[in-house]
């Protein structure tokens, strides 16, 4: 642990917390791409929205709603990273790799579908391999 402005920061604890928010918008991606894809899952809430009579629970609309909320967690993620990065206390090895992590996650908000997968699996990847340096192992 580190102290930073009266703060103790454990650096193992947020990195969980990016790959956390990381794996959440991974996870509404693929919602996402199943509520277009999946062609019973769009038939029963076009029928069910065709019951209710609103335009908000047809298939594309939530589709664009799990999408959008998968680019605020990669948001959420790139900000605490940016955050953890700013750290006085925390060497330029570690350092790099943060910033590199926030690289990958930028332009999140210009991306499709495929690269915005690609992003997240790739900045997923350096965090492990950040993880790996916090525990000693690397």
């Amino acid at each position: 642990m580190n102290k930073l402005e009266g703060y103790f920061v454990d650096y193992n604890k947020e990195l969980e917390k990016v790959r956390r928010h990381l794996r959440i918008a991974y996870t509404k991606l693929l919602m996402a791409r199943r509520m277009v894809q999946d062609k019973r899952l769009r038939k029963n809430m076009l029928f069910a929205s065709a019951l209710i009579g609103s335009v908000m629970t047809t298939p594309e609309v939530m589709s664009a709603i799990y999408f959008k909320s998968s680019l605020s967690e990669v948001k959420k993620a790139r900000k605490k990273l940016s955050k953890l990065a700013k750290h006085r206390d925390m060497d330029e090895v570690r350092r790099g790799l943060i910033q590199e992590v926030i690289k990958v996650l930028e332009d999140a908000e210009k991306c499709d579908y495929n690269m915005l997968t690609k992003k997240i699996m790739d900045a997923e990847g350096l965090l492990s391999h950040l993880s790996t340096l916090e525990e000693g192992i690397f």
